[in-house]
């Protein structure tokens, strides 16, 4: 699939393996529109809200999601199934977005990783929060069916990976070009269990690369935010 052009943002790249049953395109909407927000974040303070964690991350997914889908709801309540010592079970929990696209509804359950362009592998945590992410979303056929607003539910375990290069001097960061960050995304997607059905990249315009920041007197770029969703059709 060709890379998708963002003006004054850069490019976007969609990989998708989910079928014909489940329409996945809100997801790609929701990738240009993050590219969107953060940039116009970029462009304000500076910085980028991407570079901490899933709390502030929220700050742009949520916007980057009403502005692709009909609805948006955070923290919806949820059944959800759990395996103790006297077998399945059910529990109180909330997932994070609840989202109507035309007559489906989408269950989100958001996670956050970094990932380092000197590493050829995720790091545990990254699997781990992926893992999490998708036992959240166990739920029941009846569950499922009282969250579909119209008779159609799919749950989609979403994380959301930033690219960073870490150096002691500025001017020893090179900007990768887009093909290499394809591949970390191409790594990266083989790497996580369950394998994603949908994945994307942005690759950020090269002015956004061109004034690494400053952290603890290290100095980082982020070539590239990564996107991996498993969406499953429930009812």
């Amino acid at each position: 699939m060709p890379w998708l052009a963002i003006r004054n943002c850069g490019h976007a790249l969609i990989l998708s393996d989910c079928g014909e049953d489940i329409n996945a395109d809100f997801l790609t909407d929701m990738v240009l529109e993050f590219a969107k927000i953060a940039t116009r974040f970029y462009n304000a303070v500076s910085e980028f809200p991407f570079v901490y964690k899933e709390k502030q991350i929220r700050s742009v997914v949520t916007p980057a999601l009403m502005n692709s889908a009909k609805v948006v709801f955070e923290e919806q309540p949820a059944l959800r199934k759990a395996k103790g010592m006297k077998g399945i079970s059910r529990r109180n929990g909330w997932i994070d977005y609840w989202v109507l696209v035309e007559r489906m509804t989408y269950l989100v359950e958001l996670k956050y990783a970094g990932f380092s362009s000197d590493r050829n592998q995720l790091t545990d945590k990254a699997q781990n929060e992926w893992s999490t992410a998708i036992n959240q979303l166990s739920i029941s056929k009846k569950e499922a069916n009282q969250l579909a607003f119209d008779g159609q539910l799919a749950t989609v375990a979403l994380q959301i990976m930033p690219i960073w290069q870490c150096r002691d001097a500025a001017d020893s960061i090179t900007i990768p070009p887009k093909e290499k960050v394809q591949e970390f995304l191409t790594m990266a997607r083989e790497q996580l269990t369950p394998q994603p059905n949908w994945s994307a990249v942005w690759y950020l315009h090269g002015r956004l690369q061109n004034s690494p920041q400053q952290y603890d007197r290290k100095f980082f770029n982020y070539p590239g935010v990564m996107f991996f969703a498993r969406l499953e059709k429930r009812a």
